[in-house]
């Protein structure tokens, strides 16, 4: 008869703990829902944005946060995975630029008509783009460490280009700034200097 209520007992904790657990990830990824809804609507916030003509271009800020909660495999929580991807990408300023023909045909074969001309586009935006990239401080200048060009063959009217600048503490020391500048020198779209400003009040909580 003990043994019975024995085995009521840790039942009943096996229970109560998967339920408890059941329910923190619930609420981790409903926070991670929130947060990545309010990252998509911040237009004038996370996402800075330039219009001309039919040509616009959209910087988003990738924080820490936002891109742990894209790499961790149960969104955000108080899971050992996920602090330890934010701490990773505390050394990163991360931020993501689309460029878009906005009456809705291919981006690059608009710019570029012939082939050696747009084979050359293509190589700007992979390897050359990186030099006309800049982080601005109140400070400092830093020169941008690495992009990523996601190639879509010209079958959607954008370009998509992940940006980022590597030092340690990076990300940490601009929510300390009240706010900073993306420069990016645009004049092979025939614009010229572009300034993205973030402030650090609206993208560092």
């Amino acid at each position: 008869m003990m043994l019975i209520k024995s085995n009521k007992f840790y039942f009943s904790i096996g229970v109560a703990g998967l339920l408890f657990l059941s329910i923190h990830l619930l609420m981790g990824n409903h926070r991670s829902e929130n947060y990545l809804s309010k990252v998509k609507s911040g237009n004038g916030t996370f996402i800075q944005s330039k219009t001309f003509g039919d040509l616009s271009f959209d910087l988003t800020y990738c924080s820490p946060r936002l891109m742990a909660i894209k790499q961790s495999a149960n969104g955000e929580h108080s899971s050992h995975e996920f602090k330890e991807l934010k701490r990773h990408y505390q050394a990163y300023s991360n931020y993501s630029l689309k460029m878009e023909n906005l009456d809705g045909k291919g981006l690059l074969k608009k710019m570029i008509q012939n082939q050696a001309g747009y084979q050359e586009l293509i190589n700007y935006l992979s390897f050359g783009i990186e030099e006309d990239i800049s982080l601005c401080t109140s400070t400092d200048t830093l020169a941008c460490s690495f992009t990523h060009f996601e190639r879509n063959f010209d079958l959607a009217p954008y370009a998509q280009i992940e940006i980022g600048f590597a030092k340690e503490g990076i990300a940490e020391k601009l929510c300390k700034e009240e706010s900073w500048t993306i420069q990016f020198d645009a004049e092979r779209f025939g614009i010229g200097m572009l300034n993205f400003r973030f402030v650090a009040e609206d993208v560092c909580q």
